[in-house]
């Protein structure tokens, strides 16, 4: 290499036809256009699709596939819900049953009512 990758990166920056230039700076440097191709994409410029190697060619011109969200299943979720609330009820009636103190009851109680509550926020959002 005659330039040093500076000089290459600079002159690329700086020409009117960037797929020219990759020829004229390969040429200037007695290499080859891979070679010019290979500083630039180090250098973290971007260059022409042709001279994308083939698997960076592919990732650049296929998008990600945005995965479809989950149908929604009206019925599963009710059946959820339904479980979820049974399972509280079923919680609270372990805590009544073996608690020390009416504040044991109440505070226990009031936090499975308020998570309860919560997810009927969030499901009414939804």
């Amino acid at each position: 290499m005659i330039m040093t990758p500076g000089e290459i990166v600079a002159e690329y920056k700086q020409a009117a036809s960037p797929m020219k230039q990759i020829e004229i700076l390969a040429d200037e440097n007695v290499c080859s256009k891979q070679d010019i191709v290979k500083i630039l994409l180090e250098a973290g410029e971007k260059v022409p699709g042709q001279y994308l190697p083939k698997e960076k060619k592919a990732k650049a011109s296929k998008a990600e596939p945005v995965p479809k969200p989950a149908p929604k299943d009206p019925v599963g979720d009710m059946i959820s819900r339904l479980a979820f609330k049974a399972a509280a009820l079923d919680a609270i009636g372990v805590i009544v049953d073996s608690a020390e103190g009416e504040a044991d009851v109440t505070r226990e109680v009031r936090a499975i009512v308020t998570l309860v509550r919560k997810m009927e926020e969030v499901e009414n959002d939804a």
